[in-house]
């Protein structure tokens, strides 16, 4: 298992970020720390309609968003397990284990301060516990790579899928560690996190070193 010489492409958060670019009606009033905790709300619960209002969207639109995120975080494990192509119904049953492994993300998002007055720009500490799903099932995960063929196989896609549920009711949260991000202003006056500040909150969620080799 490898990660495959690229970061993870996190769909929720770049569609997040092209829809503060376009908007100029959000409902204005939340800090930047209210905002990466409504973001992460979002992304980690789905809960859509704190953040629905504040970009002064549908709340149909905040669940595509959350349903894209989860789906990103699948694609991102099954490259991780070299898995090319999940079929319908496979890809439906690890979103829905996705969204059970985020509900389990704990995270704490601290007071915010203003690195750059005529940008608005502004540094936000998050305090998060990483799941640690990922670090239980590592072994077996392994064990099951090494002895396949093909990692297309069905097989082998209904093999990782139960291992995970094997150890979901064992999931946990690591130590807690500190993530610094920086929160942007766009023209229109609603903030954002570009793709780099983003990254830096979503991959510290979810644990998956014990998965990752870098070739």
């Amino acid at each position: 298992m490898k990660q495959r010489g690229c970061k993870r492409c996190l769909a929720a958060f770049l569609s997040l970020v092209l829809i503060f670019a376009l908007s100029g009606c959000g409902l204005f009033g939340m800090s930047a720390s209210e905002y990466v905790k409504t973001a992460l709300e979002l992304q980690c619960l789905g809960k859509v309609k704190d953040y629905a209002e504040y970009l002064d969207i549908t709340e149909e639109q905040a669940q595509k968003l959350y349903e894209d995120g989860i789906k990103a975080e699948v694609d991102y494990f099954t490259a991780i397990v070299e898995i090319e192509e999940l079929s319908d119904a496979a890809k439906d049953q690890f979103v829905e284990l996705f969204k059970e492994i985020y509900r389990h993300c704990e995270f704490e998002v601290g007071s915010e301060t203003l690195l750059k007055k005529s940008t608005k720009t502004y540094q936000v500490e998050v305090t998060v516990k990483p799941v640690n799903l990922f670090t239980l099932a590592a072994e077996d995960l392994r064990t099951l790579y090494t002895n396949t063929t093909d990692t297309n196989d069905d097989a082998y896609v209904e093999g990782v899928l139960k291992i995970l549920l094997k150890h979901l009711p064992n999931i946990n949260n690591e130590e807690a560690q500190v993530v610094e991000a920086q929160v942007q202003t766009n023209v229109g006056g609603l903030f954002y996190l570009d793709n780099e500040n983003a990254e830096k909150i979503i991959s510290a969620l979810i644990d998956y070193s014990s998965l990752v080799s870098v070739e």
